[in-house]
């Protein structure tokens, strides 16, 4: 018999919810998968097209991403604005930290090795450690990918 046989599990996900909903089949329970969050699109691409124009002549130091989805949004939306080779190639000569195995991952697919990961759980916290142990960023340009309202303490 599996293991959760008979148990009935509401799970909280949006993006693999089937893919948990499969998992937790084959386990025997019965589940349940609905979204928690819902990713909503960017309203004003403004703030991603400046800095992507400030990255191709050289005004970012540092970009920090948080997430995965983040990540690659923000690559896709600078790409309809800007050369998207010139865009990577500019990302790969400065240093970049990822939050965590999704933003490395998405960068990762986009051919760009993570100069920096945060250890886990992978918070803020582990960003300004990292930077303070490895990264002088005084006086630097630091691009932050958000997500969400943004962070003041890690801003």
């Amino acid at each position: 018999m599996a293991p959760l046989t008979g148990w009935r599990i509401a799970a909280l996900e949006s993006r693999r919810g089937a893919e948990l909903q499969r998992m937790l089949a084959r386990q025997g329970a019965e589940a349940d998968v609905v979204p928690a969050l819902r990713e909503a699109p960017l309203e004003d691409a403004r703030p991603v097209i400046d800095f992507a124009h400030r990255l191709l002549i050289g005004q970012v130091d540092v970009a920090v991403f948080l997430t995965g989805v983040g990540c690659r949004s923000l690559i896709e939306i600078a790409s309809k604005h800007v050369d998207r080779a010139q865009l990577l190639n500019a990302l790969r000569d400065i240093p970049t930290i990822a939050r965590g195995p999704k933003p490395t991952a998405a960068l990762r697919e986009l051919g760009i090795e993570p100069t920096y990961r945060t250890q886990p759980p992978d918070t803020w916290r582990e960003i300004l450690t990292l930077i303070d142990q490895h990264l002088p960023v005084a006086q630097q340009t630091v691009a932050v990918q958000e997500y969400g309202q943004p962070n003041t303490s890690l801003i």
